[in-house]
């Protein structure tokens, strides 16, 4: 028809492409041809040859979709690697029974799954002789409480223990106990009668004693830095005086001080490589106050550089910051060389929060130098301190009060003087008439 444009032909578009999904090494593998055919790969265990499938064996239906595919290949490894699975009796161990439970199971799991949960099956070695017949609450009960008891140590790929022993974390157990009663499931009813995990219940672990030192020995360490680790020693100070966390302390750099203001700005914190930083706990700046005697310390310190850096505490060979390693090594060799009780970086930020606290430091003024969200989180962190200066106000009020009855009765007038200060020492207040 005049004047009416003639159709133009469709352009063709190749559907988009099908993105298969990553698979777990040694599970097989699922990809999409370029006429989108699926096409199903074994692993090299069960297929040497490696030949492509199309459909199931036995069938010419091609799979739909990728999704489909990955759970036929899923099924089909678990059930070529694990061949009629034997069914579990009364008398096979629990060990043994847990392997086996794995081996069918973990092919199916995303590869981190997999691997949680052989990490917290692997928690119940304690129990792993016993029965399945004599599988108890109790026993379970009883594991999971040794296990609350326990400690564990990283270790190198060579296998040595390195680092110092921690007790296992709230949600390590919860997933050990979780992991145990999954797999016990599969025994209700035939072997078991009831699900062992279920009555058990994780009792309230008690926070450890946080060791720390006094006033005297922490003056010793920091005397024993300056002879034996000069180059550490202020980094090891500022800890201890100002209760900065090891990665904010190696994460300082010049830019970070304001002489005329006499504060440190503390905004970032150290990564696991050399010179890598990132947002501090919480995500949150603050500043430090400077003494007179820190300043003339990071004066003396920045002149004595051998090439410039911006960084405050750093390697003088390489103008990177140190590592966490290289300032605990140095931390232990000062600790034997003063022959204190060794305690670790943290501790010794522990340390500086439980003398301002015992000195009478106000607990928010302490919350906000050691960067803490709130003060409720310094405030449980360190109740033992709080407690004892309450109990220490409490005898000095009490100590009040009887100097007021004894100064009624005689006409005298109170007063409240530091204790020591006849030998020109300070100490405990104390009421004298």
């Amino acid at each position: 028809m005049a004047g009416v444009p003639s159709a133009m032909p469709r352009r063709k578009t190749a559907p988009p492409p099908v993105q298969p999904t990553r698979r777990r090494r040694g599970s097989g593998s699922v990809s999409v041809r370029s006429d989108s055919r699926v096409v199903v790969t074994l692993p090299a265990d069960l297929d040497p040859e490696r030949r492509p499938l199309y459909s199931p064996p036995g069938t010419r239906t091609a799979w739909a979709s990728v999704e489909q595919a990955a759970r036929w290949l899923d099924a089909e490894v678990a059930r070529r690697r694990n061949p009629a699975p034997e069914r579990a009796t009364g008398d096979e161990q629990l060990g043994a029974y847990l392997a086996r439970w794995y081996r069918l199971y973990s092919p199916t799991w995303p590869e981190r799954t997999a691997t949680a949960y052989r990490q917290s099956l692997r928690l119940f070695a304690g129990i792993a002789a016993v029965r399945l017949s004599e599988l108890t609450h109790e026993v379970v009960q009883g594991a999971l409480a040794r296990l609350q008891q326990a400690t564990w140590r990283r270790t190198r790929k060579d296998g040595t223990p390195t680092g110092e022993p921690k007790p296992y974390s709230a949600r390590t157990l919860q997933q050990a106990r979780t992991a145990l009663g999954l797999a016990l499931e599969g025994l209700v009813p035939d072997v078991l009668a009831a699900n062992p995990v279920r009555r058990t219940r994780l009792g309230r672990r008690q926070p450890p004693t946080q060791p720390v030192w006094d006033g005297a020995q922490a003056e010793r360490f920091l005397a024993a830095a300056e002879a034996t680790e000069p180059q550490h020693a202020l980094a090891l100070r500022l800890i201890l005086h100002r209760g900065l966390r090891r990665g904010e302390v190696l994460a300082l750099c010049w830019a970070d001080l304001d002489e005329r203001r006499a504060v440190l700005t503390v905004d970032e914190t150290a990564g696991r490589r050399a010179g890598q930083t990132g947002d501090t706990k919480g995500r949150r700046s603050r500043e430090i106050p400077l003494s007179r005697d820190l300043l003339a310390r990071l004066a003396a310190h920045r002149a004595g550089r051998r090439r410039p850096t911006p960084w405050v505490f750093a390697n003088p060979e390489t103008g990177l910051p140190w590592s966490v390693e290289t300032l605990r090594a140095a931390a232990d060799r000062a600790i034997r060389a003063a022959g204190l009780p060794r305690i670790s970086l943290k501790d010794m930020r522990a340390t500086c929060a439980t003398l301002l606290l015992d000195q009478g430091e106000p607990l928010p003024r302490v919350s906000e130098l050691l960067g803490h969200a709130d003060v409720s989180v310094t405030a449980r962190a360190y109740q033992r301190v709080l407690r004892l200066t309450e109990a220490r106000a409490a005898d000095v009020a009490e100590g009040l009060d009887a100097a007021f009855v004894r100064a009624a009765g005689s006409g005298q007038t109170v007063e409240i003087r530091p204790s020591g200060t006849e030998n020109g020492t300070p100490g405990r207040d104390q009421v004298s008439g």
